[in-house]
């Protein structure tokens, strides 16, 4: 009767850990979520709290920030509402600019072991990445650690979540929040296109280092062959997206309204799309930064004709 009674036991725990690893998995991606630059208020977005409380287990039933979810990292209040938050939902998140500090590093060895890490979900690899990092450090080797995750785990997909667009290089491509810290991510991704492009492997990046400026992009999409890349981030006060990855047996994402809950087509934020929209401010920005120079062209192109 004993034995019979340990053998169930250890069939159920078995189950449960082959249930559990192929459990799938519905997770909301947002960027840039402190919200807006012009108000300080130790929190995240008013509109992003208000979408979680409203659609949590609704839509989605995991976060993943996706780097700026504090303004200040020296605040403790900031700091509290932020571990409040991390106890209130399941959340992942990875390193931007504001927080590339130690208590939030700290932070994240203790929750996750670590400032890079990963779980699999079915046959599909979600690795979350620190590229906050100066483009001279060489203390860790991100392809590597991409190489050795993929032997590993011979997954179908991988999901690659950074802050930066590792795989834009210029704002003329996709106008972001900031351009630090980029050239290491660019470095980076430059390695992983000569690793894995053209391959059986289907790889999608997450990032979320736009959105926080009018006319700066707040949703952005591209395929191209085995490679898919995808950006969302919030705090320009009139656009609020997130992203949607629902992980099971297949991959399935959509944008997502955080007002309104409706979800929308990736393709509406396709590239040509999001440089139509930031090309009017980018322009002007551009030729107010090099107004001397264009006023002196000008000036002798006059003398001359």
């Amino acid at each position: 009767m004993l034995r019979e009674q340990f053998r169930l036991v250890i069939l159920l725990l078995f189950t449960n850990n082959l249930l559990s690893q192929n459990q799938g998995q519905e997770i909301l991606f947002v960027g840039h979520a402190f919200g807006s630059h012009k108000i300080v208020d130790n929190k995240i977005d008013p509109n992003l709290n208000i979408f979680l409380q409203r659609e949590h287990d609704s839509l989605f039933n995991k976060i993943v920030l996706g780097g700026d979810f504090i303004y200040d990292c020296i605040s403790d209040v900031e700091y509290q509402n932020f571990i409040d938050l991390l106890n209130k939902y399941d959340i992942n998140f990875v390193i931007g600019n504001h927080e590339n500090c130690n208590r939030i590093i700290s932070l994240s060895y203790e929750k996750y072991g670590d400032i890079n890490f990963y779980e699999k979900i079915n046959n599909k690899l979600l690795i979350y990445l620190n590229t906050s990092i100066e483009e001279d450090n060489v203390e860790f080797d991100h392809l590597d650690y991409i190489i050795n995750l993929v032997n590993k785990e011979s997954p179908k997909e991988v999901l690659i979540f950074t802050h930066q667009l590792i795989y834009s290089k210029n704002d003329f491509d996709i106008r972001v929040n900031s351009r630090k810290y980029y050239k290491y991510g660019n470095n980076l991704f430059d390695k992983i296109f000569q690793e894995f492009y053209g391959g059986e492997i289907t790889f999608h990046f997450f990032a979320g280092d736009i959105g926080a400026f009018s006319y700066t992009p707040y949703a952005f999409y591209e395929s191209d062959e085995n490679f898919k890349y995808y950006a969302t981030g919030i705090g320009n006060k009139n656009n609020n997206k997130g992203i949607l990855i629902n992980i099971d047996n297949q991959i399935n994402i959509n944008f997502v309204d955080l007002d309104s809950s409706k979800k929308e087509p990736l393709i509406k934020y396709n590239k040509f799309a999001v440089q139509l929209y930031q090309s009017p401010k980018l322009i002007l920005f551009h030729i107010k930064d090099n107004f001397i120079f264009i006023l002196t062209f000008i000036t002798l192109l006059v003398m001359y004709i």
